[in-house]
């Protein structure tokens, strides 16, 4: 019986330390607003050459987690993409050819 209830709590202590380190990523997706601010919309996952070095470029910046994938897939952690309005920010920056040539990460 004792043997029993060690062997679980073990099995429980390592199923807790599994879920711990399971990070959760997400498609970035661009976003943005209507001409009027009224509406947002979300661009596709899929980005160009050029957003995809940019958006990059402002993640490292702000020293963002992130994974890429397939060379056109940005791939951010869940409390990122819960928010919106610092996406919509990181998207407006990453359109900016003054704010990219003046925020380098080095």
């Amino acid at each position: 019986m004792i043997k029993s209830i060690k062997n679980f709590t073990f099995f429980l202590v390592i199923l807790g330390l599994i879920s711990c380190n399971k990070n959760e990523y997400i498609e970035y997706r661009p976003h943005y607003l209507s001409s009027k601010h009224k509406t947002k919309f979300y661009g596709k996952p899929e980005l160009d050459t050029i957003e995809f070095k940019n958006t990059i470029q402002v993640l490292e910046f702000y020293n963002e987690t992130f994974e890429t994938k397939n060379g056109n897939l940005i791939l951010i952690s869940e409390e990122l993409a819960n928010n919106w309005e610092l996406l919509w920010n990181y998207t407006t920056k990453s359109k900016d050819e003054n704010w990219l040539k003046t925020h380098i990460r080095q």
